[in-house]
């Protein structure tokens, strides 16, 4: 057992300097987590007015691993908001702004992947999306 006291807390964990930060660091964590939620709309606003929905049918989509080239590829387009690409359906779901980029390059883009695997096709356009 031990018997002086200075001992005792530092065996015990008992020191009291530590405890002192809990508030501090609460109050921090709240004034970030606020000014966070605060502040959301200044950066993460994006004006869907303009966006369109292009659906195209992706041929050569064999294997799990090819939806998400397909994918990548998509979004890395300029003007591209979101892509998704299903396996099952063969189609390609491409939201983007249509005052920076058109469906056919959507189409030329899916045929130059994969040593021209893949190809590409233009079904849809519906314009003037809001969400």
């Amino acid at each position: 057992m031990v018997r002086y006291p200075e001992k005792r807390e530092k065996v015990l964990g008992l020191n009291r300097k530590k405890k002192k930060w809990v508030p501090v660091m609460l109050v921090l964590v709240l004034l970030t987590g606020i000014s966070a939620f605060a502040f959301k709309d200044k950066f993460f606003r994006i004006n869907l007015t303009d966006s369109s929905v292009a659906t195209l049918r992706v041929d050569g989509l064999f294997c799990p691993a090819c939806p998400p080239k397909v994918k990548a590829a998509l979004e890395k387009i300029p003007g591209v908001i979101s892509a998704d690409v299903e396996l099952s359906t063969e189609r390609a779901i491409v939201q983007f702004d249509q005052e920076k980029v058109s469906p056919q390059v959507f189409a030329k883009t899916i045929s130059e992947l994969g040593n021209g695997g893949y190809r590409g096709t233009v079904l849809v356009v519906r314009k003037g999306i809001k969400q």
